[in-house]
């Protein structure tokens, strides 16, 4: 006969064998619903309008108190390194006193980040060839991205002068130390991508399109920024016409009052 110790072992003995048996006759390969890898990445329109999103997406926030390059950091290295701005402490405070030195975050996060906005384009601009689509459209992905390399360089000129100029992706492992190129060669690649935004970008984009795409008004402004600071005021006289008469067409307007510039309530347009 069997006691009670016996039958608890059996018990447990049919569990491992029912187990088993259960796992042996799973299939345990996951089911690949899509694969996407650098070669199909960017086959279709829907694919570049998601990876133009992932370009302009590195100009704001990121997770949590983390403001990365133009929703916060490149402020802190541009306006409190002047008289405009000020913070008693912290790493800002030491761009407000200029005790800072290279270990300062909002050099390196700053830095870090355009850059990412600029490899980010260059993989886009690169890929646009190859995909079927309305030359029109295909054109204004191509100009916007275009518009947001040319920020970003004019961003890095203003803040650090000569910089290395990359205008195609690169393997991450060829991009230290490379050599500095003066700020006239930024600014040529700068003047050929705004020139390029402002022939094929809209004056305003469709409410459907969302919210701050780069305009031909945007194009222009950041043009008429290089070329006075260059000095060469005719070429800036005549990108700085051309933001004045979108303003006189009803693109833009100016707030009546100059302290609402600076009020959370104006909104702005890009």
């Amino acid at each position: 006969m069997l006691n009670m110790k016996n039958i608890i072992i059996m018990k447990y003995l049919y569990f491992f064998i029912i187990l088993a048996f259960t796992f042996s006759c799973t299939n345990l390969e996951p089911v690949l619903y899509s694969d996407l890898t650098t070669a199909n990445a960017y086959a279709t329109e829907s694919d570049l309008d998601a990876a133009l999103v992932g370009v302009y997406s590195t100009l704001g926030p990121g997770a949590g108190d983390s403001y990365l390059y133009r929703a916060g950091y490149f402020v802190a290295i541009t306006d409190y390194a002047t008289d405009m701005s000020y913070s008693p402490s912290g790493d800002i405070g030491k761009m407000s006193t200029s005790t800072y030195d290279p270990n300062n975050r909002y050099f390196g996060r700053t830095w870090k980040y355009i850059y990412k906005l600029i490899a980010d384009a260059n993989i886009l601009l690169s890929n646009t060839g190859a995909v079927d689509m309305d030359e029109t459209k295909k054109k204004e992905i191509e100009g916007q991205a275009r518009f947001l390399r040319a920020l970003a360089y004019l961003d890095l000129t203003d803040a650090w002068g000569p910089v290395p100029l990359l205008t195609e992706p690169i393997d991450p492992t060829e991009a230290f130390d490379m050599p500095l190129s003066p700020v006239s060669e930024v600014d040529a690649v700068i003047i050929s991508d705004c020139e390029f935004a402002i022939a094929n970008l809209p004056d305003q984009w469709a409410p459907e399109a969302g919210l701050a795409r780069a305009t031909k008004g945007a194009a222009a402004t950041i043009l008429a920024k290089v070329y006075l600071r260059a000095h060469d005021y005719t070429n800036a006289k005549t990108y700085v016409d051309m933001v004045l008469q979108l303003r006189d067409n009803g693109v833009y307007t100016l707030n009546p009052d100059f302290k609402d510039v600076f009020s959370l309530k104006s909104g702005f347009s890009v």
